[in-house]
């Protein structure tokens, strides 16, 4: 009997390590780490229904890794400057609203809170230090000038708000009038009262400096030969769609989705947009997220294409049915300029392709001119580790000036390899990570065993225990 009460006791242990340690595994990482480069959600505030977590996301290091803003460092480098910037009429460090992948792009994610049934969220710059000041802004429209984004005009200052009215994933344009060190004191308030989170200190090293522990993302890192361990078959590329309207979000057919852009999308040309004149009534979805109107990007970033594959994805247009033209584009820079065009489709023919960089994350602009029903083929291409190249198509489904079934809400157009050696069908979806407050979703830079996998080998053992002497003890009787 002593044997079986030192026992219990034990388990009495194990159990409560296994209530402690649950949550210590999913605690987000406190490796110091410096990100120049990269997809960062900066302000990254998620809910339980009952408070407000704020924390550093970026798919830098990994996909949607989750980091104590104190252990990161947020570098802008040299390259960022600009002598003028347009629409400020200063010099300074420019980081763009659409990705530049040799430049940090951060931005904020509040889609964390929409399971707990929360809304707008403010996030409220307690304190803003440094050598020059800071400016925050959006673009107005489509090629339109600069518009504010904070409460008190372009400016940031300790004090500042900036009001995000519906769950959303944000970007926008940052400049740094100095180089040096920066630091911003935030919080997440719940929009009216009621939730906040914690204070996070955000540091920034802008311009010139040391730099000995920069990160280079994944894409570049020579990656181990598997072919020797998988099966002999044919991977092949399956385009796919990632739908965040669910936390957690889920990859997609694209057949099962159809983009309505209603009223809340329709808007008019300011400049020329491909062969879109000046002034035209154009029905657009933007290169930041707007209530009402789907968000459509791209990314590269699905986690069976980033082991698998190497190097930039190609999407080229092959295939548009439609009764007007339609222009995708990623949208110029403050000085107005036309961007960068993607694709291009009218009655008459189509043309267009682009290379998005390996595990990268782009908001291009799509603009149509006519209400009807657009449906767009395109194929996307990418080189797997041994060298060989796979490619897929899949058809995007447009209804202007209507209603679909993914009218709102975040979306990316991706692809996973498919090493299922011969199958029809896309293969089964790339669970999203949970969108716990505390999780670290989907973090590739911390696969070792934490607490809990310890805990659970400490229980299986003492069960085990349990057990033999059960059988001594009986065969003792």
């Amino acid at each position: 009997m002593a044997v079986f009460k030192a026992l219990l006791r034990c388990l009495s242990a194990v159990i409560l390590l296994l209530a402690v340690a649950s949550p210590a595994s999913a605690q987000e990482l406190n490796d110091p780490v410096v990100l120049d480069s990269g997809h960062v959600d900066a302000f990254n505030v998620t809910s339980d229904g009952q408070s407000l977590n704020l924390n550093l996301k970026e798919d830098v290091t990994g996909q949607h890794v989750e980091r104590a803003p104190e252990s990161a460092t947020l570098r802008v480098k040299p390259e960022a400057f600009h002598d003028k910037i347009p629409g400020l009429d200063l010099p300074g460090y420019l980081l763009p609203l659409s990705q530049d992948p040799n430049l940090i792009w951060p931005g904020w994610d509040t889609m964390g809170v929409a399971a707990a049934g929360l809304g707008s969220i403010d996030i409220r710059f307690d304190s803003v230090s440094g050598p020059g000041r800071v400016f925050l802004f959006t673009q107005s429209g489509l090629g339109g000038g600069i518009e504010p984004l904070l409460n008190d005009g372009l400016e940031l200052h300790s004090g500042s708000v900036r009001t995000q009215p519906e769950p959303a994933h944000t970007h926008a344009y940052w400049v740094f009038e100095a180089p040096g060190t920066y630091t911003m004191e935030v919080s997440a308030h719940q929009t009216g009262g009621g939730l906040s989170s914690q204070v996070r200190t955000y540091t920034w090293e802008v311009g010139d400096g040391t730099n000995p522990a920069v990160v280079p993302p994944p894409a570049d890192v020579e990656k181990p030969e598997t072919a020797a361990e998988a099966p002999v078959c044919t991977p092949s590329l399956v385009p796919m769609i990632r739908d965040d309207r669910t936390s957690p979000g889920q990859w997609r057919n694209p057949s099962e989705l159809s983009f309505g852009l209603g009223p809340a999308a329709a808007t008019a040309a300011q400049q020329a947009i491909g062969s879109i004149p000046a002034g035209t009534k154009v029905w657009a979805i933007g290169s930041v997220q707007q209530q009402g109107v789907p968000w459509l990007g791209a990314n590269t970033m699905a986690e069976s294409l980033i082991e698998k594959s190497t190097g930039a994805v190609t999407y080229e247009i092959v295939g548009f049915h439609g009764p007007g033209t339609m222009e995708v584009l990623v949208p110029g820079g403050l000085d107005r300029d036309q961007g960068t065009p993607w694709f291009h489709g009218d009655p008459g023919g189509f043309s267009g392709s682009v290379e998005i960089p390996a595990n990268s994350h782009v908001h291009p602009s799509w603009v149509f001119d006519t209400e009807g029903t657009y449906e767009v083929s395109i194929r996307q291409t990418a080189t797997l580790l041994n060298g060989e190249q796979v490619s897929g198509e899949a058809a995007l489904t447009f209804i202007v000036g209507g209603q679909g079934n993914a009218d709102e809400g975040h979306f990316d157009f991706g692809a996973q390899i498919d090493e299922s050696c011969g199958a029809t069908e896309a293969p089964a979806a790339e669970p999203a990570p949970p969108a716990s407050p505390t999780t670290s979703r989907g973090t590739l830079a911390n696969t070792a065993g934490g607490p809990l996998t310890g805990a659970i080998f400490i229980l299986g053992a003492a069960w085990l225990l349990l057990g033999g002497s059960v059988i001594f003890a009986n065969r003792k009787r």
